[in-house]
């Protein structure tokens, strides 16, 4: 670990930030988050349920890191958001069109139909993307509507449906 370790107390969920010195990676570790594990087992879940979902998530992460939108105390897009727009893109695709998704399918295919979903055919003010159930878009819920910022993603987490993944994604017009 990088002895050049970061706390971001003013986070809404305490935040310890540091570089892994092997790696280079970055990593985030929070605090007095108990919802932690199931969310883990939710993603790792969805991760075997959506095999071709990995790679886009990596490649999105990495999109969002080149233009400086990456971090969610700085508008940007964090992990979970991410991890839940692919598999709600994923899940969205086979609602459409019926077919199962493996590893093998054309990730260049899904990476720019995501791309096409999230960036014109969805319209972040009016709609509240939401995964159980094999995941639908619905009205924007009034408990997640910000009058100042209308354009935000609003995501319903998996694991608490009243908490809203996308509402610090601001710098969203970027």
């Amino acid at each position: 670990i990088s002895p050049n370790i970061t706390k971001y107390a003013r986070t809404q969920v305490p935040i310890i930030k540091f570089q892994d010195i092997s790696t280079q990676l970055n990593v985030d570790i929070c605090f007095d988050q108990h919802s932690g594990l199931r969310t883990a087992k939710y993603v790792n879940k969805s991760l075997i349920d959506y095999p071709c979902a990995r790679p886009l998530i990596l490649v999105l992460k990495y999109f969002l890191s080149q233009r400086g939108l990456n971090e969610t105390y700085q508008g940007g897009f964090g992990s979970f958001l991410v991890t839940l727009l692919v598999i709600g893109y994923l899940q969205y695709r086979v609602r459409k069109y019926g077919k199962e998704l493996t590893r093998d399918m054309d990730l260049g295919t899904h990476l720019m139909g995501l791309l096409q979903l999230y960036g014109k055919e969805i319209n972040a003010c009016a709609v509240t993307m939401v995964l159980r159930n094999h995941g639908s878009f619905q009205r924007k819920m009034k408990h997640f509507l910000d009058m100042r910022r209308l354009t935000l993603f609003s995501v319903e987490n998996p694991d608490e449906i009243t908490s809203d993944v996308g509402k610090n994604s601001w710098d969203i017009a970027k």
